[in-house]
């Protein structure tokens, strides 16, 4: 830590007085200065109402004086104050002010209360990045194994699958093939299960039709193993968010309607979509049971890394991601992301040449 420069002016010289020194010279100030009135009027004087008046008066003016002083003493215990508390409440890039009057002892702890606010937000940019990288890894393992899924062991069971079909055809009929079409059948639901394993890590439409493409097929497949019903609402202006967003909120609304479909036994599920001018508001409402939010974040177990990773997928997309709660009145989690100036896209680059047109979404839909 560097030493400070000596004081050179007198304000430099005033603003390394002890807070204490300050405060009893301007006690001893308006003391000395009512005495001096007093000594200077009484004698020779009989007019008693107007001494009266002079004393009050210039009792008034010390304690304004005085008032002021201290005030203007204190101020930066105040700011100390209030900084603390807009760091308390998250905002991280509060810091304490520099102050013209201030001690020493003031400023050397506004200083420190700076350099470690300043080393708590390098920690938490560093742990962005790091959560960033390993988010990045995760979508790249999921799509090297969404993609092994699809064109390797999906296809090698499909081709077993048709092989058998054709054995089938070409067995005489008096023999019992009943074991063989067994075969297919479990064969058959096995390929499925690949299938929507493989698009639950990676769906096809995330890339080639966007979020909300991607969105709609995987509340299709929700809808068909479960029943429980999930309707959209609003548009995702897509042009208007970064890479990160958009992977961002296709993971955290999956992983809302999965969470809710596994452990809240929901009747419905809401997803809104509303745009302003700078942010996408998302909010994933379901009527289940419920949890405890303020429990949940005290278990020390692994029941809660979802909620983890969605606030870090939110965090990594520069964006706030709250959830309400309660045993027995479902739940609610709701994401703001901020969008971007809208930005013209190349439809006839040759990256969007080899896309396939989206068809048109309805502003409302319900599987």
């Amino acid at each position: 830590m560097a030493p400070e420069p000596i004081a050179s002016t007198p304000v430099d010289q005033m603003r390394r007085v002890p807070l204490f020194w300050k405060l009893f010279a301007a006690q001893v100030a308006v003391i000395t200065l009512v005495l001096v009135l007093a000594v200077r009027l009484l004698p020779g004087r009989n007019d008693w109402p107007d001494l009266l008046m002079i004393g009050l008066l210039t009792f008034a003016l010390g304690a304004l004086l005085s008032g002021w002083i201290l005030r203007v003493a204190l101020r930066p215990m105040d700011d100390l104050t209030e900084t603390a508390r807009r760091v308390t409440m998250g905002d991280w890039r509060a810091r304490a002010p520099n102050w013209a009057f201030a001690d020493d002892r003031t400023r050397r702890l506004a200083r420190v209360l700076n350099e470690m606010l300043d080393a708590v937000a390098l920690a938490k940019r560093t742990q962005r990045d790091l959560s960033r990288r390993v988010l990045l890894s995760e979508e790249r393992e999921r799509e090297r194994l969404a993609h092994e899924l699809y064109a390797g062991t999906a296809q090698t069971m499909a081709g077993v699958l048709v092989r058998l079909r054709i054995l089938e055809r070409h067995i005489d009929p008096s023999v019992d093939v009943s074991g063989i079409a067994e075969i297919s059948d479990e064969l058959r639901l096995a390929l499925q299960e690949i299938r929507s394993v493989a698009r639950r890590l990676r769906p096809p439409e995330l890339d080639e039709l966007g979020v909300r493409s991607a969105l709609e097929a995987h509340v299709r497949m929700v809808h068909e193993k479960t029943g429980v019903p999930i309707a959209f609402d609003g548009d995702i202006p897509e042009a208007r968010l970064s890479s990160d967003a958009r992977l961002g909120l296709f993971r955290i609304v999956q992983e809302a309607i999965c969470n809710a479909v596994e452990h809240g036994a929901p009747s419905r599920i809401d997803v809104s979509f509303v745009q302003t001018a700078n942010q996408l508001r998302v909010a994933v409402i379901d009527d289940g049971c419920g949890f405890d939010v303020p429990a949940m974040g005290r278990l020390a177990d692994f029941s809660n890394l979802g909620l983890v990773g969605m606030r870090e997928r939110a965090q990594y997309a520069l964006g706030h991601l709250s959830i309400a709660s309660s045993p027995g009145r479902g739940t609610r989690v709701a994401l703001v992301l901020p969008l971007q100036q809208a930005r013209l896209e190349a439809i006839g680059s040759a990256r969007h040449e080899s896309r396939i047109d989206p068809a048109p979404v309805v502003a409302r839909i319900e599987v």
